[in-house]
């Protein structure tokens, strides 16, 4: 059971990574209409990962697992949304990519049950952080 968590969230996390990293450039007369998409993507990215948390926090693992689903339903279309954003707009989110990217190196050299839920809450604060830097950058409103 704990493999197939810290597979699901390996995956959420690489899927998106993939979303911020492999966008393509929008047109600049289609920037506020991006933007907005991507304000509403970043909420249901922060919705479903609050809810993976909730069921974490509360042992409740198989709820997680099946919480995954709908975080990586979310972070599919986080990924829609920012393919069209700009390239400036994406810079302003890669430090924080960057350290996601990192975050998901350490989940997958996890060996220990101790390593993984340490990995895990890092990674699962530093995509908190990403979420909210896109509500800042992108001044999303909640």
């Amino acid at each position: 059971m704990r493999s197939l968590v810290k597979r699901g969230a390996a995956g959420v996390v690489v899927t998106l990574l993939v979303a911020v990293g492999a966008t393509g450039c929008g047109s600049s007369n289609s920037a506020p209409t991006a933007e907005a998409k991507v304000c509403a993507a970043q909420a249901d990215v922060r919705d479903a990962l609050s809810k993976v948390a909730d069921d974490v926090r509360a042992g409740n693992l198989g709820k997680a697992k099946d919480a995954l689903g709908g975080l990586r339903t979310a972070a599919g279309g986080l990924k829609s949304a920012m393919a069209e954003l700009g390239a400036q707009e994406r810079e302003k989110l890669q430090p924080q990519l960057d350290k996601l990217r990192t975050d998901v190196d350490q989940l997958r050299a996890a060996n220990s049950v101790a390593e993984v839920q340490t990995a895990a809450a890092t990674a699962a604060t530093d995509l908190s952080t990403l979420v909210s830097s896109i509500e800042t950058d992108l001044n999303c409103s909640s």
